[in-house]
């Protein structure tokens, strides 16, 4: 439970430090002008964008938001995700990029998988079309409304 409430908290930190660690390994492993442009415009962003959907898609979960805690699941595909993200900023220049990148990416959209069935399935479990909650249909008495004449006319 202390490591799956550490992923929680981590996770809005992970916008940010992310990211800056995709400058700062540009900074130290320094592979050129073009490929700071592909930092600045693509990954970084990309990153960022990735960060925020993970971390909306886990944290938008009613368990999740009662308890503080993700899920095993969580951590694990997005753990693998952000692993991945962070060896890319070791790669840089090296054979190793092209492929990290895509493992990067396909870790991406499990992640967003998993946290979109997820999230499915505990609002499923909550309310469903056909079988609404019982508070909605707690009141079945009718409503009687008795209208006065008017006197004034």
């Amino acid at each position: 439970m202390i490591i799956r409430r550490a992923f929680y908290k981590w996770l809005p930190a992970a916008v940010i430090v992310l990211p800056a660690w995709m400058l700062i390994s540009w900074l130290l492993f320094d592979r050129g002008g073009w490929s700071f442009m592909l930092l600045l415009f693509v990954v970084v962003p990309s990153v960022i964008v990735a960060s925020l959907v993970t971390w909306l898609l886990v944290r938008a979960r009613p368990s999740v938001h009662a308890s503080q805690d993700a899920s095993w699941l969580d951590l694990g595909v997005i753990g693998l995700w952000q692993a991945l993200t962070i060896g890319f900023g070791f790669a840089w220049g090296s054979a190793w990029l092209p492929w990290l990148m895509t493992a990067a990416i396909l870790a991406f959209f499990g992640a967003t998988w998993v946290g979109l069935s997820q999230l499915w399935d505990e609002s499923r479990a909550g309310w469903s079309w056909r079988n609404p909650p019982a508070t909605r249909q707690a009141n079945t008495e009718p409503i009687i409304l008795l209208e006065s004449p008017n006197v004034s006319e």
